[in-house]
């Protein structure tokens, strides 16, 4: 397996890990005994946390793994990690706030765990391994450009219609009139007696 793509599963996989283990401790001195509890992040914006890694995980290893992530699967894992990061830092406003609260009580005391902290690394290693390991000649801003490119291709193509109607076709022409076929005809039933001198000459006059 390609190298950048085996360090995205490996942050991935680790970040994933992570969420399992304790985020939060709580220990309290209760008549002479020490109780303490832990929390893991798998819960409220845990669970979106490890959905992006997830998501990073599995595009890591989609497609050829000989070679390096093209540029809308580097920018899918980047989107992700900082989607990671953002749940951390929510999730980490929470948890201060909550520390702080139990803090209070003196008895107890509360304090962020190092499944939160092996989380974030993993997070964090996440977004930036594609910038990390890339192929020669390439940059994030020429991905960015290109994906803005992308972007802007699909908007003129929606603001287009997708094709256009076919013209309605015109009904055919009506056949034109043989005018020698149906003088001769008039000829024949003039000369048979079938009508007058002035209706052949008035039909005459109408087919010319």
């Amino acid at each position: 397996m390609n190298n950048q793509r085996k360090f995205i599963l490996i942050a991935a996989a680790v970040g994933i890990i992570g969420a399992f283990l304790p985020w939060i401790s709580v220990s309290a001195g209760i008549l002479g005994q020490d109780m303490s509890q832990s929390v893991n992040g798998f819960h409220g914006i845990g669970v979106l946390y490890c959905l992006v890694m997830a998501a990073a995980g599995v595009v890591a290893f989609m497609g050829d793994q000989q070679s390096l992530l093209d540029k809308n699967m580097r920018l899918v894992v980047v989107a992700a990690g900082a989607v990671a990061i953002i749940a951390l830092l929510v999730s980490f406003s929470d948890m201060h706030s909550s520390t702080s609260a139990v803090g209070g009580f003196g008895v107890v005391s509360a304090s962020i765990s190092y499944g939160f902290y092996l989380s974030a690394l993993a997070g964090v290693a996440v977004a930036v391994i594609p910038f990390v390991i890339k192929g020669a000649g390439e940059s994030f801003a020429g991905d960015l450009a290109q994906l803005k490119s992308s972007v802007q291709s699909m908007q003129n193509n929606m603001a287009t219609p997708a094709a256009e109607a076919p013209a309605a076709t015109a009904p055919p022409a009506a056949p034109v009139h043989d005018k020698t076929a149906e003088l001769e005809k008039l000829i024949a039933w003039h000369a048979e007696g079938k009508i007058t001198d002035a209706e052949f000459e008035a039909m005459k006059a109408k087919i010319l």
